[in-house]
């Protein structure tokens, strides 16, 4: 299992976490949650 951490922005700050099985499954499902005119500043796995 892997976690992936993404920091999106508009004119705040907000941090996303989704866990999945591999890491590029987690980053689809984080990107999918980024609210619309946001924008994705940072990714991190952990695991």
């Amino acid at each position: 299992m892997i976690k992936v951490v993404g920091r999106v922005r508009s004119r705040e700050t907000q941090e996303l976490v989704v866990e999945a099985d591999t890491y590029e499954e987690a980053r689809d499902r984080l990107i999918e949650q980024i609210p619309d005119g946001w924008e994705l500043q940072d990714l991190r796995a952990q695991r």
